[in-house]
């Protein structure tokens, strides 16, 4: 949508939600979108919205208490899965207003 952070909109099981490439925040430039982009949908504490990403190797639940505090900007935590430091963003940093 122009003139927007709002990339346009998608349903999932019935409820639209609002899709976002967070190039457009970071200043990078945007791939060739197709009908096969990749969108994840999250939760926010505002409700669903997509994500627009490079590629997703596998989505994993993680319980609350395996996630440790990380001070850093705009991230929210980390957690350990075998060898890897994987950072938890805040995503509500990135949206209009810093609301998505």
């Amino acid at each position: 949508l122009p003139g927007s952070d709002v990339l346009g909109v998608m349903t999932l099981r019935n409820r639209a939600m609002k899709v976002f490439d967070l190039r457009q925040r970071f200043g990078l430039p945007n791939p060739h979108y197709s009908l096969t982009t990749p969108i994840i949908a999250v939760s926010t504490r505002q409700g669903a919205i997509g994500l627009v990403v490079d590629e997703t190797d596998d989505v994993i639940q993680v319980a609350p208490e395996n996630i440790l505090p990380y001070s850093g900007d705009g991230v929210e935590g980390s957690f350990r899965i075998e060898r890897r430091l994987i950072l938890i963003m805040e995503i509500g940093q990135f949206g209009p207003e810093k609301q998505l």
